[in-house]
């Protein structure tokens, strides 16, 4: 989970990270689209690449030392 300033503590996203998960889920899986947490679930989707790219990067710079 990302820290961002915008997101509403009262918010299921800002509550409960893990919940929310299943909650949007749920959401997606019955194509209730309209139940969604866009605004997070697009932040969340964006971060999984660079979480992706860091993670081969360090890979990559463990391989090169050993």
């Amino acid at each position: 989970m990302s820290a961002d300033a915008n997101v509403k503590p009262t918010s299921l996203y800002g509550q409960d990270y893990h919940l929310w998960l299943d909650d949007t889920a749920t959401h997606l899986k019955s194509r209730n689209f309209d139940a969604l947490d866009l605004e997070n679930l697009i932040e969340e989707s964006e971060s999984l690449g660079g979480s992706d790219k860091r993670s081969l990067r360090g890979a990559c710079q463990v391989c090169k030392v050993g």
